[in-house]
């Protein structure tokens, strides 16, 4: 049995209606309900539609890789300087630890005074240090001074030529001091002229004691005129991309007991994208040094082939000679959102002049390696193998203060 109560205008109070069962009622008896339970169900939804979307959580990204990028993007010190820490390697068990650190000149905040510091113990250590001008530069003229100072105990003399062996080097040891300037012009959007003036002195010789060679000891003025793009190679960039430059350098001696010479560099790098993501980089120098006499070339002054120089299966600096040709090889994949992986390939030559590099023995290295996917700051970690044995190597391109 079913009793229902209701209303009506014309009448004072209500009353019950007539007992009903189920078999008297008729299908549009329940039609106002059921229009009324429409109405209610569609109703909420068109307000909804007009409120704003909701937020999307935020991915979690990678712990460590939030770090490293932090200490890369360099720690603020007072109102506008900034320090970048680092930890590279050199070889096996030669950790350096470097910083940069930029910070306005002290009587005119315009100008910038910028350090370089990398330091593996009290006799190696390096300090380059650049004073930009800005109040004196313009929109498209930069004026800079520089000096730079390092000692290093750690390199080898191998000798010269493209077969030296490995078995005969001798510890070596080499300390140089440099102080100049560097006037840069904007040609265009992409290219940049550099005028780098400035007097350099050194000393090298036996780690125990004497020397190796006639020209231990030079004072030069040199001059190096440099053009090359603007911009550097984008390493994740999904089109092609592409680098070069080169430079003249001429250096005459400050007293005669060294040659002056005339050193000649061309650099260029070109990265091709790949089916899924992948990328293949081409990079290429080629080196030469004219000099006025060769008996009395200083050996730390000609061009290497060697670790970071380009040939990362094989100890730094472990091929010196007066042409150098360097070729890299490099395979990248994506390994994760925050990690690139690579494989490469080195190949470095070096003769006497170079029309000669042509039919030496080609020195290889093949290897792996892992990058920070961070266009800024790539930093790069890896191992190669060569005809001496596993090398690792590190490369840590912090960020610029300048």
């Amino acid at each position: 049995m079913l009793n229902c109560f209701v209303t009506h205008p014309d009448l004072l109070k209500p009353k019950w209606c007539e007992p009903r069962t189920l078999a008297t009622l008729r299908p549009t008896h329940f039609l106002p309900i059921i229009l009324c339970c429409f109405f209610v169900a569609l109703w909420p939804f068109e307000p909804l539609r007009a409120q704003p979307a909701r937020p999307v959580p935020a991915k979690k990204t990678n712990t460590i890789i939030e770090k490293a990028k932090v200490i890369l993007n360099g720690f603020p010190i007072g109102k506008n300087a900034r320090v970048f820490p680092y930890i590279t390697l050199e070889d096996w068990l030669d950790p350096y630890v470097g910083a940069k650190l930029g910070h306005p000149f002290f009587l005119n905040s315009a100008d910038r005074m910028l350090h370089h510091i990398k330091f593996e113990d009290v006799h190696d250590y390096s300090w380059k240090f650049r004073y930009q001008a800005n109040a004196l530069s313009s929109k498209n003229t930069r004026l800079s001074f520089l000096f730079k100072r390092k000692t290093d105990q750690d390199p080898f003399y191998y000798g010269i030529g493209n077969a030296t062996a490995k078995s005969l080097r001798v510890p070596a040891k080499y300390a140089s001091i440099f102080f100049g300037g560097e006037v840069a012009r904007d040609i265009s959007d992409h290219l940049v002229l550099r005028w780098s003036p400035g007097f350099w002195r050194f000393r090298s010789g036996f780690l125990e004691g004497g020397e190796f060679e006639n020209a231990s000891a030079a004072q030069y003025l040199s001059s190096r005129f440099t053009l090359s793009d603007r911009q550097s190679v984008d390493y994740w960039k999904a089109t092609l991309d592409k680098q070069w430059s080169a430079f003249v350098e001429i250096a005459l001696p400050v007293h005669s007991t060294v040659a002056s010479y005339v050193r000649l560099n061309l650099a260029g790098r070109t990265q091709l994208p790949l089916f899924t993501g992948t990328r293949l980089s081409l990079a290429s120098r080629l080196e030469y040094l004219i000099s006025s006499d060769d008996q009395r070339m200083p050996y730390f002054a000609m061009p290497e082939a060697g670790s970071k120089s380009g040939l990362r299966g094989f100890s730094k600096d472990r091929f010196r000679n007066f042409a150098v040709a360097v070729h890299n090889i490099e395979w990248s994949f994506q390994i994760t959102s925050g990690f690139d992986g690579f494989l490469l390939t080195d190949l470095a030559q070096t003769a006497s002049a170079p029309t000669e590099l042509v039919g030496k023995h080609i020195h290889a290295a093949v290897g792996l390696g892992l990058r920070l996917r961070d266009i800024n700051h790539p930093f790069t970690v890896g191992m190669a193998i060569g005809g001496e044995g596993f090398k690792l190597f590190s490369n840590v391109a912090v960020g610029r203060p300048w």
